[in-house]
């Protein structure tokens, strides 16, 4: 699975919309919309942010 599906199943598992998550991570909600789509990759703070505000280690977006 890709990141950007994970992210998007990580994000829809902690019951936030795009517009939530981007808020707890100081992202504007395009922003987040891009990482699903992969249309852009986040920076490894922004990744850290992402999973902290998911509970989710930064490993589980790039298991098999």
């Amino acid at each position: 699975m890709s990141f950007g599906r994970r992210l998007k199943l990580a994000r829809k598992l902690a019951g936030f919309t795009m517009k939530d998550l981007a808020a707890k991570v100081n992202l504007s909600a395009l922003t987040v919309s891009k990482f699903e789509r992969e249309l852009a990759e986040p920076t490894p703070e922004q990744l850290e942010e992402l999973a902290e505000a998911l509970k989710v280690r930064v490993d589980f977006f790039f298991e098999e």
